[in-house]
């Protein structure tokens, strides 16, 4: 017996140093990517800027955004879980606070559902076998590897909701409910879920429907009343017309109403419309990880999940649905846990089959099919011009040191006194600088950042650099290109 504890022990230890290994790796590789110049305005940048901005008096706004005017974020997406940072920047204002919670998060969920899966398969073996089924699924890789989204913190409170949820643990599912809901607009569809999961698991209305009315409450506080409060629009920006790739809804209707009208009345549109955008495909590399029937069987766990599935299947941009983006991260654990519960219902259904036989067979598939993404997160460091950013964010400077640096410090992205939106163009141009106290000029070799970045300086410092002005700045850079 003292034996087998030992053992159980050892495992235990073993996935938390997986789990730190996991954080690690991802705080590392966002690090690189940040110091290495290769993030991005969209959106690690809005929400540097949505933080700071904040820190300094101007609650939640920015000026990178589509409608060229200042505005508030709380319109655009309703995240305040950014403000749990505004703390943070008083102490070191630096995006690096983003990345290593983002890192922190993913790993972190693997713990609750190693418990989840140790409760109802009763098999610490199994649970832990699940734990890295989680960790190592591609979408998720996709994830760690992308700049910071808000979606990423509440990915270890929905692990966490469906452990309250099978313990019948009705505040850890309630303290979970909440801490989700700060994380995106359309997160109280996933509240809702979890009530009515709750309701079938032990028939309890009472939880059931506390936890269905706080995410329908949230529903129409947030899409019916905060955002078109914020919105310079009126409405949800996504749900309006004429914003490019950012009118993700547009074409269901203008209005939570109608989009409910939509689907009701033209149900064979919209069905047509999403197979038409591939949304089939999309379901099925996501359930392919978990041997694709496993979460199918598993049905009622999936539930929550209808949410960042429906936003996912239902944009009319395509990238929601890439197995490289981010958008799938709060949808992995949801699979997860459905896969989790097929395999339990599945051990009873088959009499001949103890839940513990059983626990072998769901995650032989998905070490298959997490080794092909998994050299995504490592080409992400590679995509940059310069082949000399690899982990340690360092870059090989041209030989012209004095031009191979331009300092400008302290240099932060415009508040909202700036006069105008042509700032959000300038960082555009340049991943990275949106928290960055230098600029590298050697980074980029075609023309149009080159003339970016003095356009940058003259409108920051147009006196420190170089007193002979925005022309004598392009030379000073650059002597051998062409100027306008």
């Amino acid at each position: 017996m003292k034996s087998v504890v030992i053992r159980s022990s050892i495992l235990v230890k073993s996935l938390k140093v997986v789990m730190f290994c996991h954080f690690g790796l991802f705080c590392a590789m966002g690090m690189s990517r940040h110091w290495g110049y290769l993030t991005s305005i969209n959106d690690l940048g809005v929400f540097d800027q949505v933080v700071w901005n904040t820190l300094n008096g101007a609650f939640s706004q920015t000026t990178i955004n589509p409608v060229g005017a200042a505005m508030n974020w709380l319109g655009f997406h309703f995240q305040p879980v950014l403000l749990l940072f505004v703390p943070l920047y008083r102490l070191h204002a630096g995006v690096e606070w983003f990345i290593a919670a983002q890192a922190a998060a993913l790993a972190l969920a693997a713990w609750p559902i190693f418990l989840l899966a140790e409760h109802l398969l009763k098999s610490e073996k199994a649970g832990i076998a699940w734990a890295l089924v989680y960790l190592f699924n591609p979408f998720l890789l996709s994830a760690g590897k992308w700049d910071f989204h808000p979606i990423t913190l509440a990915v270890p409170f929905i692990a966490t909701a469906f452990l309250g949820v099978v313990k019948k643990n009705g505040k850890l599912l309630f303290w979970s409910s909440l801490a989700i809901l700060l994380c995106k607009e359309h997160l109280g569809l996933m509240i809702v879920g979890f009530g009515i999961l709750w309701w079938i698991r032990h028939r309890t209305w009472k939880t059931a429907a506390v936890i269905s009315g706080l995410g329908f409450i949230h529903l129409f506080m947030v899409l019916g009343v905060a955002m078109p409060y914020f919105s310079p629009i009126g409405k949800p920006v996504m749900l309006g017309e004429g914003l490019g790739q950012l009118s993700r809804y547009g074409w269901l209707g203008g209005s939570p109403p109608e989009i409910l009208q939509t689907f009701l009345t033209r149900p064979g549109f919209v069905w047509q419309r999403v197979l038409d955008m591939g949304g089939h495909i999309y379901w099925f590399l996501l359930i392919i990880p978990f041997s694709v029937v496993l979460p199918l069987v598993g049905f009622s766990f999936l539930l929550p999940g209808l949410a960042d599935l429906a936003a996912n299947t239902l944009s009319a941009n395509p990238m929601p649905r890439s197995i490289w983006a981010y958008h799938s991260a709060g949808v992995v654990p949801v699979l997860t846990a459905a896969a989790i519960g097929g395999a339990a219902r599945l051990s009873r259904l088959q009499g001949r089959f103890s839940a513990k036989e059983f626990r072998g067979f769901p995650w032989r598939l998905p070490w298959f099919a997490a080794i092909f993404p998994c050299r995504s997160p490592l080409r992400a460091l590679s995509t940059s011009g310069n082949r000399s950013i690899i982990l340690t964010g360092r870059i090989r400077g041209c030989g012209r040191c004095v031009r191979c640096w331009i300092k400008i410090f302290p240099f932060r992205p415009r508040p909202i006194s700036a006069p105008n939106s042509a700032d959000g163009v300038i960082y555009s141009y340049i991943p990275g600088v949106s928290a960055r106290p230098m600029v590298s000029c050697c980074a980029w070799t075609a023309r149009p950042p080159i003339l970016t970045i003095c356009r940058l300086i003259r409108r920051v410092f147009p006196k420190k650099i170089n007193p002979t002005g925005w022309t004598g700045t392009c030379r000073w850079i650059a002597p051998n290109i062409s100027l306008p």
